[in-house]
């Protein structure tokens, strides 16, 4: 490593955010909270006030409670991470959606509960998500007002790759900029001495194998590479890398005369740059699915609660072991995590790194296992991946690492499919509701998923998710599966 740990932690915070240590951040986070709180506690008060004059006395229990619901959400919603809080315009996106979703969510309680004493007035869920979503949005259009004249404070913390030559000039023609929009946060070396600890004034945070870590802890979302049009070799190695990681890449392109007017969306300092990768969803986009996931992920999960227990004692009256099967396989941002499975195989016969595709009759499934893979039944565990936020309902189905096909490993069998990790895997998805389910025994097979699931990822939308989960049953029986 070019730095050491010690080193590299203390430098992180403050090269992230483009300003400020990162006591200071974390410090403006709680305060912001704080806020919102006190905010949307008082914002029920109001709306109370405002639609039953007062009279209902029931703001005792119910403001604290909105307040706590909404400040929740909000901080699922990524609006309190010191490190990397989105700009205004998605913040206020967010809001809205987190203060939509929770009025519906009191509307429907409240509809259930009428007959009940204590029901809420009619029309405190709409003026308090109005009230209280308006002041949330206000006070960071506010803050951003009030420090819009200091470069750092909305600055886009970027990541730069590169050679130690290339990044040094780079570096150097863009600090003449003192408008810059983007603040370079880290290098990351192709070539160069391994002691090097800064390139321009700029930490290296490591080499090109680094970077998916950093991209990963950090939370940023844009790459610059900084490569001779001519190197090729080196463009194609930095786009391998960032091939599964969901960041926006920019090729800086130095040997072309600096634009007389440049758009900020499209250079860096003098040099003019090309999109070479770009996130498939944005932020908004990203809320918009989360939230979806959390709600059929819930219902489906108070649905398939008798399933789920009678899964779980009839496995664990089958044969000796635990009810379920842990697995890390690859997911969002090309991270491992553990997925959940019923247990269908003997304890003493666990492949948890998929060295050994499942095969018709095969010894190692127990008779119960053969009844849930035949129904995959044995999935329905992921929905509590979904309910953490590991997996989405639809995506890409996530693989063991060891998963080959035609004697390959996944990752060097199709040279597309790291892209598939740009969004979070699905318990089901494009390609398992198209006939391409079971074993990818062949390159060409996992060719097949791979053009699927990447079309999914292009083309997606919240229609989309609700086709593929209503196809999804339909798709569940069939001579794939064992």
């Amino acid at each position: 490593m070019v730095m050491d740990a010690s080193t590299r932690e203390q430098a992180r915070p403050q090269l992230l955010t483009g300003a400020g240590s990162g006591p200071v951040r974390a410090a403006k986070a709680v305060a912001l909270l704080a806020f919102d709180a006190a905010w949307l506690y008082v914002a029920g008060l109001m709306g109370e006030v405002a639609v039953a004059g007062g009279t209902a006395a029931v703001h005792p229990v119910i403001a604290p409670l909105l307040a706590l619901s909404g400040v929740s959400l909000f901080a699922a919603a990524g609006l309190y991470r010191p490190h990397s809080r989105p700009p205004i315009p998605t913040q206020a996106v967010r809001i809205g959606l987190c203060m939509l979703l929770l009025a519906g969510a009191v509307m429907a309680t409240n509809h259930l509960s009428q007959p009940a004493a204590g029901a809420l007035p009619a029309g405190l869920a709409p003026a308090w998500a109005a009230l209280g979503g308006a002041g949330a949005g206000l006070a960071r259009l506010g803050w951003y007002l009030a420090v819009r004249h200091r470069p750092a404070a909305a600055a886009n913390p970027v990541f730069v790759v590169g050679t130690v030559e290339s990044v040094r000039k780079v570096l150097a023609e863009r600090d003449r900029d003192p408008d810059a929009a983007t603040v370079p946060s880290g290098v990351f070396l192709l070539s160069g001495s391994r002691s090097l600890a800064q390139v321009a004034g700029v930490p290296v945070l490591g080499r090109l194998a680094d970077l998916p870590d950093a991209v990963r802890e950090s939370g940023v979302e844009t790459v610059l590479i900084a490569a001779r049009a001519s190197d090729q070799q080196s463009q194609e190695t930095v786009l391998d890398a960032l091939a599964p990681l969901d960041v926006d890449g920019h090729l800086l392109l130095t040997e072309l005369l600096p634009a007389s007017a440049p758009d900020r969306h499209d250079s860096f300092g003098p040099f003019r740059t090309v999109r070479v990768q770009a996130r498939p969803l944005h932020d908004g986009e990203k809320l918009v699915k989360r939230v979806f996931d959390l709600v059929a992920g819930g219902i489906a999960t108070l649905l398939a609660a008798p399933v789920l227990l009678a899964a779980a004692v009839a496995i664990k009256l089958d044969t000796p072991g635990p009810v379920l099967f842990r697995q890390p396989r690859y997911g969002y941002n090309d991270a491992l995590v553990t997925i959940y499975k019923f247990r269908t195989m003997y304890h003493t016969a666990a492949d948890t790194r998929a060295r050994r595709a499942t095969r018709p009759d095969d010894p190692r499934v127990t008779p119960v296992g053969r009844l849930l893979r035949r129904t995959s039944l044995d999935e329905l565990p992921q929905l509590f991946n979904v309910l953490q936020g590991r997996m989405s309902m639809v995506g890409p189905r996530p693989h063991a690492p060891e998963s080959m096909a035609g004697g390959w490993y996944f990752h060097d069998a199709v040279t597309s499919y790291p892209a598939r990790h740009r969004v979070k895997p699905g318990i089901t998805g494009a390609a398992q509701v198209s006939g391409w389910r079971g074993p990818t025994e062949t390159q060409d097979k996992l060719q097949r998923r791979v053009d699927y699931d990447l079309w999914y990822i292009h083309n997606w939308s919240l229609a989309l998710d609700l086709r593929i989960l209503l196809r999804t049953p339909f798709a569940l029986m069939g001579a794939n599966t064992f």
